[in-house]
């Protein structure tokens, strides 16, 4: 798989939230990835990165995710982590988006991004796209 196609790919854990549900009906863990980058971390995420994963919801209802991050023991003091949901494999439509201070992601912690659940998500390929914006050098 080549990692230079549009983006770095997030080898990260998922967890995949359905509405109504307070737990992760799945753990998604490197999906779609190569053996040979299971032992490598995400690039971090500087100025003009951007990481994406490509996922099938096993379920309707997808209503949240959360992703994994680490921040390599580093408080980062400004920026902000943007997230897009999208349709397909990287398709056009943008079905949703957050984002959340950089200051607030500890150390190999799950952040979460919540949006309006779909309900004919089951058996669907999605993207989830990460990118950060005014990240201090170091």
């Amino acid at each position: 798989m080549n990692l230079q196609r549009r983006a770095a790919l997030i080898p990260a854990s998922l967890l995949l939230f359905m509405a109504g549900c307070q737990r992760p009906t799945t753990i998604l863990s490197d999906v779609l990835l190569n053996d040979r980058y299971m032992a490598q971390p995400s690039p971090p995420l500087g100025h003009g990165t951007r990481l994406e994963q490509v996922f099938v919801a096993p379920h309707n209802g997808l209503t949240k995710i959360e992703i994994f991050l680490a921040t390599y023991t580093k408080t980062i003091p400004s920026g902000t982590l943007k997230f897009r949901l999208l349709e397909g494999a990287g398709g056009p439509q943008v079905l949703a988006t957050g984002s959340i201070p950089l200051l607030r992601i500890k150390d190999n912690s799950h952040v979460p991004f919540e949006f309006s659940p779909i309900k004919d998500s089951q058996g669907k390929t999605y993207t989830i796209e990460l990118a950060s914006t005014d990240v201090p050098t170091g």
